[in-house]
């Protein structure tokens, strides 16, 4: 033993390699290993990899997995939460989850299409995760690129896909950008095909996504990244900024609901964040897309709020087991006035400064905490989501008619007042 003691220290201080003889006697001992048994169901989703979050994550507090005979000592191992388990990704793989893959590898050939440089790249929408009540038709996938200059972007791209633009394009590149930066920061070009994918791609700079992400200034694509996506290419700042944005949306949503609901309700009030206000919500949607949404894609919604762990980053919440489980899961938060004064300081800085905008001349301190004791804090809440929200989506709208061109908008136009209506006849 003291032999052995010796080379290692040899080997660490002089990059000498452990002799051959040692490294034979440690491995003597090993077992062939055999295939790992996995409980039914797992709870994770490894080939979806979140790139936010640590990969092939379980989420009870402890799991154990008996591995007869695939260790030395034939002892059982425990995983604790949130620890990454590679070893058994084989195993769990579903078709499901190789289905999904394949999606993921298609949609990101889109990215890597594009001569011009993506930061950051994700697609959305019910061209990614099905909706309930959704057309036979194929729907657009849609996409959103952050880039780091718009206007160096923008004119390689014009290059490259010209006719991906309408006519403003001869106006030039430095013009395209002036107009992508108004309103929500973001230029879509719509009703493209590439790859055989009909897609709409909107593209908009690392900063303005990074600064909506934290501050909520429009709300218009951090309420996107509130819902399910799917992170084709990653950034670290972004990434960071996107984790932000979804404590944010979990810590408004408590102070909208009672202190008492079920998982469904929870993600229900996430998702209608960034709707409220919205006026296509009156003019050119479905009305019930929000309830869609959830009911669709409540696995998602799990995997990025529970099983990603946002959730037990939170204060003073509790998670409760449902007697039906799932759906019927759910939490329980203490809206002691303290709680809520923290909750209301700590929002995202662009609606912290909409809720207290209402103050006068009072105190800005004592404001906070005359509203974290006031029955009307979730109306307080609401209303200045509504000014986030409803401004910006008309900009937005307007915007759409030039960067579109006519023909396009007004065939838009036309495809979302259908889904209303049929939408509207199938409710009655």
């Amino acid at each position: 033993m003291l032999r052995i003691s010796k080379k290692i220290l040899i080997f660490s201080s002089h990059s000498f390699p452990i002799s051959k003889s040692i490294s034979r006697s440690l491995h003597s001992e090993s077992v062939s290993p055999k295939p790992v048994t996995i409980p039914p169901q797992p709870l994770i989703n490894p080939q979806r990899k979140p790139q936010l979050y640590p990969q092939y994550t379980i989420n009870n507090d402890i799991q154990t997995l008996n591995i007869p005979q695939s260790h030395p000592e034939q002892q059982r191992i425990e995983v604790k939460q949130n620890v990454v388990v590679e070893t058994i990704t084989k195993s769990v793989v579903t078709e499901v989850d190789k289905e999904q893959e394949e999606i993921r590898k298609r949609l990101a050939s889109v990215v890597s299409y594009f001569n011009a440089p993506i930061r950051f790249a994700f697609a959305y929408g019910s061209g990614v995760y099905k909706q309930v009540n959704s057309s036979g038709k194929t729907p657009l996938v849609d996409y959103i690129f952050a880039v780091k200059h718009p206007q160096h972007w923008h004119s390689l791209n014009l290059r490259q896909n010209g006719h991906h633009y309408s006519g403003i394009k001869h106006f030039g590149s430095k013009f395209l950008q002036s107009i992508q930066e108004s309103s929500a920061g973001v230029y879509f070009n719509p009703y493209v095909t590439i790859n055989n994918i009909p897609l709409k791609y909107g593209v908009i700079s690392v900063d303005s996504l990074t600064t909506d992400l934290k501050s909520w200034t429009s709300l218009y694509t951090a309420g996107r990244m509130h819902k399910p996506i799917m992170i084709l290419r990653n950034d670290a700042r972004i990434a960071s900024a996107y984790r932000a944005n979804l404590v944010s949306a979990v810590k408004v949503a408590l102070l909208l609901l009672p202190s008492r609901f079920t998982s469904r309700e929870l993600y229900h009030t996430i998702c209608s964040l960034s709707y409220r206000g919205d006026f296509r919500m009156v003019v050119g949607e479905n009305p019930h897309k929000v309830y869609n949404i959830v009911y669709s894609q409540f696995e998602e919604f799990e995997r990025i709020y529970s099983r990603g762990g946002v959730l037990d980053g939170i204060e003073g919440l509790e998670r409760i087991s449902g007697p039906g489980g799932g759906t019927e899961d759910g939490c329980e938060w203490s809206q002691d006035e303290v709680g809520r004064k923290r909750l209301i300081e700590g929002l995202p800085k662009a609606l912290y400064e909409r809720v207290v905008l209402g103050r006068g001349g009072q105190d800005e301190s004592e404001y906070v905490l005359k509203i974290s004791q006031s029955p009307d804090l979730p109306k307080i809440i609401n209303d200045a989501l509504v000014q986030t929200v409803r401004w910006t989506s008309i900009t937005q709208s307007l915007k759409g008619l030039v960067t579109a061109g006519p023909l396009r908008s007004l065939f838009y136009v036309s495809e979302k007042l259908k889904k209303q209506i049929t939408a509207q006849s199938a409710n009655g």
